[in-house]
Formats: C-alpha cells, sequence, structure tokens
C-alpha cells in the first residue's frame, strides 16, 4: 500500500520517511538549493533541502513511497501513482538510447528488474505460459490414428479379400509445464504482488512456486543450460529476460527505482501534447489549446547555426514550429518556479525573429511568439519578459510563462 507521498523538489522531510522505515541516499537523493521570491523572482539569501528524483521506495513492510513529478496533483493515490510509473515506462520505450552507458545511470536507477518483467509479461500476454509440447505415438490408447506408424510397424492379417493391421497405432500430443514455466509463474506474481499497486498486470492464476525464492544462482544456472537446448527466437528471448530477471532480484529486500531527469521526460510530453493540441497564439499571446480543432502543427526540437564566427556552433529550442508567416518558440522548463530571467529563451528570441529568407534577403516571419512551458496544477498564463521601454523600443518582444496542468499533460503521453 501507499504510506506516504511528497513531490520532487518539496522540502525533504527526514523524520516523516525515517519514520515509516523510507531510507534514501543523501548523496544522490536530495540537494540544498537557493530560495528566490515567488511573486518578485528576487534572491532571499535562504537555502533549503529539498527532493530531487521522481520516483518509487519500499520499505521491510512493502509498503511504499511515491514521490510525484512537481505540481502533481494527486486526487487518487494509486491511480496517480500507476500514471507516473506508465510514463517512465513508456518513455525509457520510447527514448532508449537516453538511459544506456553512464549517462543513462545518472538519469535513472533502480533495483528492481522492471524490463525484464515487462518483456516476460509480454511474452505471457502473447503465448501463454511457457509449455514443452510432446508427441508420443502409441498403441491403442486413442487419439488420432498415426497410418505411417501403423502400416510400418503393426502385424498384417489377411481376412479374405481385406488386410487387417494390428495393432493401430495414435499419435498423442501432451503439454508438460516446465521449470521455464515456474520461472515465468514467480517473475509474473512476485512482481504484482509487489507492485501492483502502480504496475496494471494480472496475475498467471497459477500455484507460487515457493522453491525458487532463496535459489537465485540455481535458476541462472538452470536457464542459462535451458538457453542452449532453446531454438526459437521468441523463446530464446524469453529465457534472457528470465536469466536477467533472475539475475537482478533481490527477493525480499527493498526496492526502489528513481529517476533522476524527469524533466527530459516533460519535454518529450510537452512535445506531444502541442502537436495533439496546440491550436493558436491570441492577442494576450497566451497559446490556446483545443482538443476539438487543433491546428495539427508539428513541433519539433530544430537547431540553428547562428553563429557567423563559430558556424558549427548552434541552439536548439525544444519544441520549434514555423506556420507561414508566423514562427513559434516555445521551451519546456520542469520548474518548481521561476526564480531567474530565462537569458536562454531571450537569446532565441533576438537570434531568430528575424531570420533572412536567404533568396530574398527579406524577414521571413511577421510574427514571432515565444514561451516557457511549464508544470502546474491549474491552466494560467504569465508574462515572463517584456523589454523596458529605457533598453528599446521592441515592445513586440515578449516571452509568456505557460502553465499547464501536468496531470492531463501526462495522460496523454503515449497514447
Amino acid at each position: 500500500m501507499i504510506k506516504t507521498c511528497a513531490h520532487d523538489g518539496e522540502r525533504y522531510n527526514s523524520t516523516l520517511f525515517s519514520s515509516h522505515g523510507f531510507n534514501l541516499d543523501e548523496k544522490r537523493d536530495i540537494k540544498e538549493v537557493e530560495i528566490y521570491d515567488s511573486i518578485t523572482g528576487a534572491e532571499t539569501g535562504r537555502t533549503e533541502t529539498i527532493l530531487k528524483f521522481v520516483g518509487f521506495v519500499t520499505n521491510d513492510e512493502d509498503d511504499l513511497l511515491v514521490v510525484f513529478p512537481k505540481h502533481y496533483k494527486v486526487v487518487d493515490a494509486e491511480n496517480d501513482a500507476r500514471t507516473v510509473f506508465d510514463c517512465i515506462s513508456k518513455h525509457m520505450q520510447k527514448r532508449p538510447e537516453m538511459y544506456i552507458g553512464n549517462d543513462g545511470e545518472e538519469k535513472y536507477i533502480s533495483n528492481y528488474p522492471f524490463a525484464a518483467f515487462f518483456e516476460i509479461y509480454d511474452y505471457f500476454v502473447n503465448y501463454g505460459l511457457y509449455f514443452k509440447d510432446e508427441t508420443f505415438i502409441k498403441p491403442n490408447t486413442g487419439g488420432r490414428l498415426n497410418w505411417k506408424e501403423t502400416i510400418s510397424k503393426s502385424e498384417k492379417f489377411i481376412f479374405g479379400d481385406d488386410i487387417v493391421m494390428f495393432p493401430l497405432y495414435y499419435r498423442r500430443s501432451y503439454h508438460f509445464s516446465n521449470f521455464i514455466t515456474d520461472c515465468m509463474i514467480f517473475a509474473i506474481d512476485y512482481t504484482i504482488q509487489k507492485f501492483g499497486v502502480f504496475i496494471d498486470a494480472n496475475p498467471t492464476g497459477r500455484d507460487f512456486p515457493e522453491f525458487l525464492l532463496e535459489e537465485k544462482e540455481y535458476v541462472v544456472n538452470v536457464l542459462t543450460q535451458l538457453r542452449q537446448q532453446t531454438f526459437k527466437d521468441n523463446e530464446q528471448q524469453l529465457i534472457d529476460n528470465l536469466i536477467l530477471f533472475f539475475s537482478e532480484i533481490n527477493v525480499g529486500g527493498v526496492y526502489y527505482l528513481k529517476h533522476y531527469s524527469f524533466k527530459s521526460i516533460w519535454e518529450d510530453m510537452v512535445t506531444n501534447y502541442l502537436c495533439k493540441f496546440y491550436k493558436e497564439v491570441d492577442t494576450s499571446h497566451a497559446i490556446v489549446f483545443d482538443k476539438v480543432s487543433p491546428s495539427g502543427l508539428h513541433f519539433e526540437k530544430k537547431s540553428f547555426h547562428t553563429n557567423g564566427a563559430k558556424p558549427a556552433q548552434y541552439i536548439s529550442p525544444d519544441h520549434y514550429c514555423e506556420d507561414t508567416s508566423i514562427q513559434l518558440i516555445f521551451d519546456a522548463k520542469y520548474y518548481t518556479y521561476i526564480g531567474k530571467m530565462n537569458y536562454k529563451q531571450i537569446a532565441y528570441m533576438f537570434m531568430l525573429r528575424e531570420m533572412k529568407d536567404p533568396i530574398t534577403g527579406c524577414a521571413r516571419f511577421m510574427n514571432t511568439y515565444s514561451a516557457l512551458i511549464l508544470p502546474s496544477d491549474t491552466r494560467t498564463t504569465k508574462i515572463h519578459f517584456q523589454i523596458d521601454p529605457l533598453y528599446g523600443n521592441s515592445g513586440d518582444l515578449i516571452i509568456t510563462e505557460e502553465y499547464v496542468d501536468i496531470r492531463e499533460v501526462m495522460q496523454y503521453f503515449g497514447e
């Protein structure tokens, strides 16, 4: 069951967590940050220690601590935990290159083999539990008559004009449960027992193989031997994932899944949401989303080599789109709140708003709109930057802060 909920970026309460038996890694899971005034953005000179991951931690009683993303409004803890887990899983499937190597280890860590589990469960959904098929051909046993074996092996008797063969040989197929079946049952049912709160999967319904609980090395050795005797691709893949599962699992221990770079997931979720529901920018420079009649525009991360002195250098707005004479420059920001002026987004505007057509030399866009897209529990728009007249007359150079409901953005991710 879910014992405690918290949020990424929230103040770290060590007493609360330790009282429920949740032990965090204070070198990785928390950090000290400066505090800024949430209204003026001014420095306060104070600091606080906050959580810096999204994910799940168990204690010795199999209770769960769930750390939700910033500003995620928890309505139903179990359903919301499932949404968070689904988003992390889908992002890992969509962007596996981000989780490979040392860089991937910094973004995500888990001491439970969830990836192997999902591959095993996928086999279960498509093929059912693994069973070894054996065919026996025996005389007088019933089943399907096997003429080839009957003709070659039976005695022949002549009665008048007829030839009678005896005995008759029959073919009968049997399905045998084996070691691989028990390993599948263990991997599926043990995982669902531990994490059924946020994993939407059904158990096998078979007797649980208790004997595997303390036999990790034995299991891996037997599976490795069986792998050498298996020749079907899907069965080899199943055994490979079972070997991975039993090699990584720490049966009876405390488990965790922690994502240290949810900003990368937020960026991809925002791209998905913009492509699905962006309609326009209104006269107040606010982004309008419409689920009924969106524009259908495609947003992408695009690079521009703007430095004439060093042409290899470039800038890359997170979400860029051109629509005839309009240019859209949006950047996803996974912030608790904005404390400082975003120099990078301002630079994007200055460098790209007067982009010229390489043939005519004329400005390509009549209007350029810029925005920071941030997680929130409500949908609002604020002005982030508008240049003071003392420093220029570009009154139309406006950057907005677009706060969108992170709950809703996550629910549409992966659809």
